[in-house]
């Protein structure tokens, strides 16, 4: 009670994102605006039809173009396991895993030039592909 909204903000988002104690004023604006834009609705679907958590792998062989699956390292907050990615890799048809070892959750903060270059990188791949 005695912390001011930004300092209550900014605890939340620091407790809840590891790294983010990093982060400049800006994006913790930026962070507290998009949370009250956030429609729980979507959210709500996800966890209304299970099925989406048990076909998840059958969805992702179906996708025939190039996936590009960007983790952090769990050591910094990344979500990401060993065991997930490997399910991903099993299941997808082609695609490219690219570990951001000095990244946690939130890669494209965290590593911010690295990250883009993969993004740019692996569409300059793409667009050199035939149709």
């Amino acid at each position: 009670r005695t912390q001011s909204p930004a300092e209550r903000s900014r605890h939340r988002l620091t407790a809840s994102i590891p790294g983010a104690e990093q982060w400049d004023e800006r994006d913790i604006i930026a962070w507290v605006e998009a949370k009250a834009q956030f429609n729980l609705a979507t959210v709500e679907y996800a966890f209304a039809d299970t099925h989406i958590f048990t076909t998840w792998q059958q969805s992702i062989g179906q996708v025939s173009c190039p996936i590009l699956l960007m983790t952090g390292n769990p050591q910094h907050g990344s979500a990401a396991t060993a065991e997930g990615i490997q399910a991903i890799q099993a299941a997808w048809q082609q695609g490219e895993h690219v570990i951001f070892e000095d990244a946690g959750h939130c890669i494209s903060r965290d590593a911010f030039i690295p990250y883009i270059a993969t993004i740019s990188h692996f569409l300059r791949q793409m667009s050199n592909e035939p149709n």
